[in-house]
């Protein structure tokens, strides 16, 4: 992933010297000195003196690029979350390792002080970093694991570390979860034909819709299309891959001018739809 981020030459430095890439920042080469200095707060008996030396390090925000280190003043955003497990028991290299292995976790190391773990996520939908985060904090606590609060803010930095273990994986799986509060669900009446499932009905529904949208209206039709298929994804009659599969499917049998433009609808129109869940009644 070639998204940037800002770098500071110390957590209490808010304005950037940089700007580097996910893979750029792990590297411990790009950081002169940066071996010793790790070395030397690992060894540290307590998180106290471990503290006071990685104030020394350099630091980053890896949601974005700022021209100065608060959320009003973001320029631009990585696409990408940083979080952090400080309590992870006796074992900080199995954690890394099982969180590793998550297909939305792009990466996975060791914290600077060698007994915490950090990852990095992508997200879909960048704008709402903050809803998120909340369903991010809520996944891990699903799975006996608490993030620390700090990167729910766009702007929090987190320290140089070490970590050569894994580098950033070529394939992951987007993170499209939102905390959002629970909409009221709409309930869709209809007669099934015979033998035909709730998921087929859905399928049939969506595909036709695409399938039949006069020229001129695709565009508007496939947002809308997708905003059914979010509503879906909120019942839990589809998962978000499902939809998006689907839609794409379906609409690069159309001829239409851009694929790309085509996704940028169905992301938005399946967000849109995240908001209210439909739910199918007989």
């Amino acid at each position: 992933m070639d998204t940037n981020f800002s770098i500071y030459s110390r957590v209490n430095n808010n304005t950037p010297i940089r700007s580097m890439t996910l893979q750029q920042w792990i590297d411990p080469r790009n950081f002169t000195g940066l071996e010793s200095a790790i070395e030397h707060i690992r060894s540290l008996p307590t998180k106290a003196e471990q503290a006071r030396f990685k104030m020394k390090l350099p630091a980053a925000t890896i949601s974005g690029v700022f021209s100065y280190r608060s959320e009003p003043n973001l320029t631009k955003h990585s696409g990408l979350v940083s979080l952090d497990f400080d309590e992870v028991g006796d074992d900080p290299e199995g954690v890394r390792d099982y969180i590793y292995r998550l297909p939305f976790v792009i990466y996975a190391g060791l914290s600077a002080g060698g007994r915490g773990v950090w990852c990095v996520v992508p997200l879909a939908f960048p704008e709402r970093h903050k809803l998120h985060f909340e369903a991010l904090s809520d996944d891990f606590k699903g799975i006996g694991l608490s993030l620390d609060p700090s990167p729910k803010n766009v702007a929090s930095a987190r320290f140089a570390s070490i970590d050569t273990t894994y580098n950033v994986k070529r394939s992951w799986e987007t993170y499209y979860r939102l905390q959002e509060p629970k909409p009221t669900p709409i309930h869709e009446t209809f007669t099934p034909l015979a033998g035909t499932s709730d998921i087929q009905y859905i399928y049939n529904r969506l595909s036709k819709a695409i399938r039949e949208a006069p020229d001129g209206l695709k565009r508007n039709t496939l947002y809308k299309t997708a905003m059914a298929a979010g509503g879906y994804v909120a019942a839990g009659a589809l998962t978000t891959q499902e939809a998006l599969t689907l839609l794409e499917n379906e609409i690069r049998k159309r001829n239409i001018v851009s694929f790309n433009e085509a996704q940028k609808s169905i992301m938005a129109g399946i967000q849109k739809g995240l908001q209210t869940p439909i739910k199918l009644k007989k």
